[in-house]
Parts: structure tokens; C-alpha cells; sequence
């Protein structure tokens, strides 16, 4: 997330994320969104390549945003699948190691 001052007032930029489920398993988003402070909206934007979640956001030249860092949800998907099997063990030798 950040926040671009435009012509209009300030657009605050909304990119990717995550949303926890009851399965314990993420969603990740690829969308991105403008949320216009001058007239009260939110603008669906060019979505990312890919999904993405835990990333930083820069604003570079007041013109573009630099997206870096984050999680594809390679590493996050597999430790919620982790800590979802530990709690689903019925043994808990195994649970505790």
C-alpha cells in the first residue's frame, strides 16, 4: 500500500494481499486498487503478474510505485499447511517434534 498525490488530492494504491480462510489457508490476490480521497472511489487497476502478499511499496519520481519484497505464497501457503497438519495430529510424539 501507498500513497500517490495526484491532480485530484492524494489516491491511496492497494496491491495484492492475503485473506485467511477457515480451511486455515490463504487466498492471495494479485488485484490492485485506487482509492481516490478527492471523490471517495475505488478504481480497479492493471493487476500484478502474479499474487502477492507481505510486499513493500515505494513512490519513485511522484510517478511510479516500486513494488518489491514479498511472498508469493510459496513460503506462507507452506507453513500454514504445516501448522495446519501439526494441529490435525493425532499423535502427539509427532505433534510435539
Amino acid at each position: 500500500m501507498t500513497l500517490v498525490s495526484s491532480g485530484n488530492g492524494r489516491d491511496l494504491y492497494l496491491m495484492g494481499g492475503r485473506c485467511k480462510t477457515t480451511s486455515g489457508i490463504s487466498i492471495m490476490y494479485n488485484r490492485t486498487f485506487m482509492y481516490n480521497t478527492g471523490s471517495d472511489t475505488w478504481i480497479e487497476k492493471a493487476r500484478l503478474p502474479y499474487p502477492l502478499s507481505a510486499a513493500s511499496a515505494l513512490l519513485v519520481n511522484n510517478r511510479q510505485i516500486a513494488l518489491f519484497g514479498g511472498d508469493k505464497g510459496q513460503i506462507f501457503t507452506q507453513i500454514e499447511r504445516l501448522l495446519r497438519a501439526a494441529k490435525e495430529e493425532p499423535d502427539s510424539l509427532k505433534k510435539d517434534f
